[in-house]
């Protein structure tokens, strides 16, 4: 997995104010970092959060966020509807009780916030995706990105439409 360190806190207003330790984008575009670095990086950044990035290597993760206020949608429920309650293996867990979902694609897909659903966000191509703290023990037992589930037809048609919609604007003289 691409991985960097990550240093997130909370403000009063409960907003996450989040510090990368690394350029992350440049470890994107590179080779997958070393054992070396990666303990280098956390001896220099121990309290910071593993960040994986998405889209590298096919991996897509779906954040499914949970209701912060009343008549919010609750994105676990949302992604269990749009999936007709279909659940991938590797689940990670957040500090709010939402969920990430870990997924394989072949194909690049884009990242969106409440596009699939409400309460849904797809992290791909040029994503990051942190790993809350009380996940870290089920993070080391991820498997290789090709033993995950492939991702839900869902979000691969959302992509489709979406690249569709676009097409007809651009068309549009």
């Amino acid at each position: 997995y691409w991985v960097f360190p990550t240093t997130v806190t909370y403000r009063p207003d409960g907003k996450k104010d989040v510090r990368p330790h690394a350029a992350w984008k440049t470890i994107a575009a590179g080779p997958v970092p070393s054992e070396g670095l990666i303990r280098t990086w956390w001896e220099q950044h121990p309290g910071a959060w593993p960040t994986l990035i998405t889209g590298k290597n096919g991996l897509v993760t779906i954040d499914c966020d949970v209701p912060h206020a009343p008549g919010e949608p609750d994105g676990r429920q949302e992604w269990l509807a749009a999936t007709g309650g279909l659940l991938p293996e590797h689940t990670l867990s957040t500090t709010t009780g939402g969920l990430h979902h870990m997924y394989r694609c072949a194909t690049p897909v884009r990242n969106s916030v409440k596009d699939v659903a409400p309460g849904v966000d797809v992290r791909g191509e040029m994503g990051a995706q942190f790993i809350h703290p009380c996940a870290w023990e089920a993070a080391v037992r991820l498997p290789e990105v090709s033993a995950l589930a492939p991702l839900p037809q869902v979000v691969i048609d959302h992509e489709r439409a979406r690249d569709a919609r676009q097409a007809a604007v651009e068309a549009i003289p």
